[in-house]
């Protein structure tokens, strides 16, 4: 699995708990972007913090908007959906990192829309993280 996990800013004050942006970039693969998100509603949140979820979709036809606004409404917390123009992995990476920024992320995970996560995988690499960062 292509993951990377960085923080992306430090908690204020007065913020309840650090939040996490879970990222993925995706370039006309709805199928497969689908079962992703669909294994996203499964993904248990780690102690003491917010999830929030962003998919950057790197098409100008927009193809992956109704699966990310289907999904959209079946998660509890914020989940965005962003068009990034400028073809190529860095812009649309680059545009992520921007947009979690603007999300309020303390922390941004990235996974690869080709892949399924468990349902204990944010919690594993954030425990990973306390434990040896």
């Amino acid at each position: 699995m292509n993951e990377a996990i960085a923080e992306v800013g430090r908690t204020g004050e007065g913020r309840r708990r650090p939040r996490l942006c879970v990222a993925t970039i995706t370039h006309r693969r709805p199928v497969m972007l689908g079962a992703l998100l669909a294994s996203f509603t499964n993904v248990r949140s780690p102690a003491g913090m917010e999830l929030c979820f962003l998919v950057v979709d790197n098409d100008r036809r927009r193809s992956a908007k109704a699966s990310v606004a289907a999904f959209a409404a079946s998660v509890a917390g914020e989940a965005r959906y962003v068009m990034e123009p400028q073809s190529g992995i860095p812009f649309a990476r680059n545009r992520a990192l921007n947009e979690a920024h603007a999300m309020g992320a303390d922390f941004l995970a990235f996974v690869d829309d080709d892949e399924i996560v468990d349902a204990d995988w944010l919690v594993e690499m954030i425990g990973a993280l306390r434990s040896y960062a």
